[in-house]
């Protein structure tokens, strides 16, 4: 007899389609049944537009794919993809192509991506269950906010709207200064050596800022959610 435990992935359930399991809660929300019952208003439209968004995304198309294989394989797709997702961004930006009209409408789609997952995390959690590890979930929230550390990267980059100061007097436009600017616009520090040089630069900053406190609220959320439901289980 084997004396090693069976893989847990191996005893569950074949996953359901990702598509028919979001278009079901979209169901929910539409004529409020289930956990739907007591929303209302603003956020009933707002989730019922996020459904849709979600299933408009690559991500959707993923799980759905390999999800046929089983939950280990599905949960390595969504890993490698939001890695190769990472590494694209990256190719983007380091190889001086961030000017590109193309590579910028992409980067604003990959970006739309995440957003929409992250709102997905946080306002549909009471329809998902959750059947992963909450180490890996804060490994992929890390992977996912570098990927908004590139994206806002490739963002100044095309736009040109970041320059020097008077003690700098090297315009931003190096991949690793347009990096380096982003991870500083998201600690919300500011050295003073690189400021905006017009309205689209400061525009881009609030944003990235409120993405970043957003993102921030998002990490520490689910850390509390999974610390209670770690002391609950010891109790």
């Amino acid at each position: 007899m084997d004396d090693y435990s069976p893989n847990p992935f191996q005893q569950m359930k074949p996953p359901r389609n990702p598509y028919r399991a979001q278009f079901q809660i979209w169901m929910d929300l539409y004529y409020r049944r289930k956990q739907a019952e007591t929303i209302y208003g603003v956020e009933h439209f707002f989730l019922l537009f996020l459904c849709v968004g979600l299933m408009l995304m690559p991500a959707m198309a993923v799980r759905a794919i390999s999800g046929s294989f089983g939950f280990l394989a599905r949960k390595i797709a969504v890993e490698c993809y939001a890695i190769t997702k990472l590494m694209l961004l990256c190719g983007i930006l380091f190889s001086g192509n961030y000017q590109c009209f193309v590579y910028f409408l992409l980067t604003i789609y990959l970006l739309c991506d995440l957003y929409l997952y992250l709102c997905g995390l946080v306002f549909l959690r009471r329809f998902y269950q959750s059947t992963g590890s909450p180490t890996r979930s804060l490994l992929l929230l890390g992977v996912n906010f570098c990927e908004l550390l590139v994206s806002f990267a490739i963002f100044y980059g095309y736009t040109q709207s970041i320059s020097g100061t008077s003690t700098v007097s090297i315009p931003l436009s190096d991949s690793w200064s347009l990096l380096y600017f982003s991870c500083v616009t998201s600690a919300t520090v500011g050295y003073g050596d690189y400021i905006p040089n017009g309205g689209t630069g400061q525009k881009l900053i609030v944003f990235q800022i409120l993405s970043s406190i957003a993102f921030a609220s998002v990490f520490i959320t689910f850390f509390v959610n999974n610390l209670s439901v770690h002391v609950n289980t010891k109790k």
